[in-house]
């Protein structure tokens, strides 16, 4: 199963392996956990797209930037595609904190939710890992 150890190889970082986000316990609502959240930015966004191992599919890579340019990210987020963001910050003595949210495709809003996650160093924002349970990933 390929895409089982694909995603397997993204929960490794380093010398370190997180918890598989879709299985745990203990998040933080939106409301509590937003003071907490790593400081990202456009930046880390854009760094993270050129970097990932998906940056080779220019299109995808393009069209998300733009869509982040344009303001578009934010209309997804207004017109509730994008469900309460929820914080895990794994435990106090990990480096990592995740930030994961049920979300919806924009062509089909009354479709099943899929669930995102990214993974982030909680003390600079950079994005280590994301991942969509989305067909198109």
């Amino acid at each position: 199963m390929k895409h089982k150890q694909d995603y397997s190889a993204l929960l490794k970082i380093n010398d370190d392996t997180i918890p598989d986000p879709l299985f745990l316990k203990g998040w933080v609502s939106e409301q509590s956990g937003i003071t907490q959240w790593p400081p990202s930015m456009y930046f880390d966004i854009a760094e993270y797209l050129s970097s990932a191992p998906h940056s080779s599919n220019c299109d995808l890579k393009k069209r998300l930037m733009t869509d982040y340019k344009e303001g578009e990210a934010y209309s997804y987020f207004d017109s509730k595609f994008l469900k309460e963001v929820k914080y895990h910050p794994i435990s106090k003595e990990s480096p990592f904190c995740i930030l994961s949210a049920y979300c919806t495709l924009s062509q089909k809003i009354n479709s099943t939710f899929h669930t995102a996650w990214a993974c982030y160093i909680k003390k600079t924002g950079y994005i280590c890992r994301a991942y969509c349970t989305c067909f198109a990933g």
